[in-house]
């Protein structure tokens, strides 16, 4: 296998790697569909590796395709995540508020009170 090809694996095995760990950080499933999946197995059997090494020894990185879907996955699940946490921001803005016009509303009658008091 030559440097660049070894490069190639090297960097698309990093990419995945650091997909896999965002899909898992938001808890995205990778699934195991094999058109989302390339691999060096064959190369490395035509190399003389034997089939029972392959899976210590031989990568597999995202497709293309692979990178594409799990990407969409990904910013869907934070554009879920984002808007979640707007929604409780939106809910706490909310219940701050019914105090504060509850308040608002309490001096109001406290004040006619006084008023109707002094008189």
């Amino acid at each position: 296998m030559g440097s660049s090809r070894h490069d190639f694996i090297k960097a698309e095995c990093r990419e995945t790697e650091r997909l896999k760990l965002r899909a898992w950080r938001l808890n995205v499933e990778v699934p195991n569909d094999p058109s989302w999946w390339d691999d060096d197995f064959e190369e490395n059997i035509e190399a003389g590796m034997r089939p029972e090494e392959l899976e210590l020894l031989g990568n597999r990185w995202l497709s293309e395709e692979g990178k594409a879907r799990l990407m969409f996955r990904i910013e869907d699940a934070e554009i879920k995540k984002e808007d979640a946490r707007i929604e409780r921001r939106n809910k706490r803005v909310a219940y701050y508020a019914q105090i504060v016009a509850m308040l608002v509303g309490l001096g109001g009658v406290l004040m006619g009170l006084i008023a109707l008091w002094r008189r």
